[in-house]
């Protein structure tokens, strides 16, 4: 544990072990220090008790990538357990509770391969507003996003997106293109013969991989 010398706000923003202010202080001690603050904030935040407020940006692109796919505001409110206006609060607002956080990603997880259902007039019609507001509102659908990146405020959708921006049903996806993986096609070209990106690729055959995994450890449980 850090002295009353040295810590975590020492670390960060200084002045270091030499007096320099602004630089923070990299003895062990202050390292040590970080490292476990870090390692703390990321465990509570993933079990949504971290109490400060956190960076936004993720919750906003993973609910927007899913209205892309025809989740309506309305399916995703009563997912998340809140109300629309609440669930429109969290497609604007910068920051958010750890609590928000973890919620929306767990149904992100969920529903990325997923369309919503359409089994009627109304399930119809609430897709396409949904699919049409995102749209009309420059939004990217999941395969987009790499997750690596989907949290990070200065990153970017993935180049050649567009190609795959049609509904589909990405389990789907990730089945065709693991077959012509296996046959020995080329990564490129099976993105080629699918019409998406290289990069789409990998992340939807990550996340199946990732929901496949899931799957076997529930059942082994």
């Amino acid at each position: 544990m850090a002295d009353g010398k040295h810590g975590l706000t020492r670390y960060k923003h200084g002045p270091d072990e030499h007096g320099t202010r602004g630089r923070g202080c990299r003895c062990a001690t202050c390292r040590d220090a970080n490292t476990a603050w870090q390692r703390n904030r990321g465990r509570m935040i993933a079990y949504g008790r971290w109490d400060g407020l956190l960076d936004a940006t993720g919750v906003q692109r993973r609910l927007q990538a899913l209205m892309f796919n025809g989740w309506s505001l309305g399916l995703l409110s009563a997912r998340l357990g809140c109300t629309r206006q609440v669930t429109r609060v969290k497609l604007t607002r910068d920051q958010t509770t750890a609590a928000t956080v973890a919620a929306v990603r767990a149904l992100y997880d969920e529903l990325w391969d997923q369309q919503p259902p359409e089994t009627n007039r109304f399930e119809r019609r609430n897709a396409t507003m949904a699919r049409r507001y995102a749209r009309d509102h420059g939004w990217v659908p999941p395969a987009a996003w790499d997750d690596d990146e989907i949290d990070d405020p200065e990153a970017v959708p993935a180049d050649g997106w567009e190609r795959g921006a049609a509904p589909r049903r990405y389990g789907v996806l990730a089945e065709d293109a693991g077959h012509l993986l296996r046959a020995g096609e080329s990564a490129a070209h099976v993105a080629g013969r699918l019409g998406i990106s290289e990069g789409t690729l990998a992340t939807v055959l990550e996340r199946a991989a990732r929901k496949q995994r899931r799957r076997e450890a529930a059942r082994a449980a």
